[in-house]
């Protein structure tokens, strides 16, 4: 009996672990960047939940009667997010490294540019032209 609890535990144990999705990488992103003070900047689109006090007109008992009702929305909201140019890493479309103080160059006041975490797949990387201006966004380094 002894034998068995261990057995039965790694072999719960093995089929949890074989039961987690493969870690997935998020899709490259297309947006409109320029360099500034050191940082990449780029504008990104929240939805974010907004809670109104309406005014509606239900009928109740036959008789039209007006209401105040809380209800919640959704709101886009634009925002300015940047990252500092040593936390990223920049390519061509043909996989040529470009220099930060070149990016800045490269970008002028703002040009398109693709954004992505991690290795970008080579199929996505065969969608864009060689001088198609690619970055990964690596994690923040410590100050």
């Amino acid at each position: 009996m002894r034998r068995i609890v261990p057995a039965v535990l790694f072999a719960l144990t093995a089929s949890v672990a074989a039961a987690q999705p493969p870690a997935v990488t998020p899709p490259p992103q297309l947006v409109i960047a320029k360099v500034s003070n050191g940082s990449l900047v780029w504008p990104t689109t929240d939805i974010i939940p907004v809670t109104a006090e309406k005014t509606v007109t239900v009928i109740r008992n036959g008789q039209q009667v007006t209401e105040k009702v809380t209800v919640t929305e959704y709101q886009s909201v634009t925002k300015q997010v940047s990252q500092r140019l040593k936390d990223l890493r920049a390519t061509d479309g043909a996989g040529r490294p470009v220099a930060p103080d070149a990016l800045g160059e490269r970008l002028g006041k703002g040009s398109a540019v693709v954004l992505h975490t991690g290795p970008l797949p080579e199929a996505f990387r065969r969608l864009f032209r060689d001088d198609t201006v690619l970055v990964e966004l690596l994690p923040p380094s410590r100050p």
